[in-house]
């Protein structure tokens, strides 16, 4: 494998535009020109990133797919020892997810795509007795910041739908979440708590629709 010594200029030319778009969101158009320099660098061990600490945006090159996590996830959850990974939506983010008086994320049961996640969250809260408290749990990204969250069940119209409360307000203001954006949540466990990672996918990337 070619060493961080003999990268040829083009390709640490590469880099720094990666790591100038990190802290901006590529059109879907960029996004598609980045694949390829983006495999450069991973084949290379070139470790990318951002020239500045105060970067809001967490549009990372590496989303994975809806069926195999990103590198960084898989690593994460193996340094952590963690278990039972589940891709449990993708939604294009509203008005109301973003708005800061309403202060949470909304996933709807028809949008869940692992129904062992419904099942185990309802069973969890129920023996922990959490029905009025929900359940804590911790949001992750791929620069591995971590924001505290609580998840709640709350019957819709005789519907149950599973919000992300508390935290998710810092968390829309940190990564720069803006409506429309599509996102990706994951889910496993650590030392027996839930965490969820969220990925902000690229513009050229379908989100997940409610079911008809």
């Amino acid at each position: 494998m070619t060493s961080k010594e003999e990268v040829p200029e083009d390709v640490l030319e590469c880099a720094n535009l990666l790591m100038a778009l990190n802290c901006s969101k590529p059109t879907a158009e960029e996004y598609k020109k980045i694949q390829l320099w983006k495999n450069i660098a991973n084949a290379m061990e070139l470790t990318i990133i951002p020239k500045t600490e105060d970067c809001k945006v967490s549009r990372c090159l590496d989303v994975g797919t809806k069926s195999k996590m990103p590198y960084w996830l898989d690593k994460f959850i193996r340094d952590n020892i963690g278990v039972g990974p589940k891709m449990i939506i993708e939604k294009s983010l509203t008005a109301t997810d973003l708005n800061p008086n309403n202060g949470r994320l909304s996933m709807p049961p028809s949008q869940i795509v692992d129904e062992d996640f419904v099942t185990e969250v309802e069973k969890t809260i129920k023996e922990k007795g959490l029905s009025g408290k929900g359940l804590d749990a911790t949001i992750i990204d791929c620069k591995l910041r971590r924001w505290e969250v609580n998840l709640r069940i709350w019957d819709m119209s005789g519907r149950p739908i599973y919000n992300l409360l508390t935290g998710w307000n810092q968390v829309v203001k940190d990564i720069n979440l803006q409506e429309k954006d599509n996102i990706r949540l994951w889910s496993f466990h650590s030392n027996g708590k839930l965490y969820f990672a969220l990925i902000l996918l690229p513009p050229s990337t379908d989100s997940g629709k409610p079911k008809p």
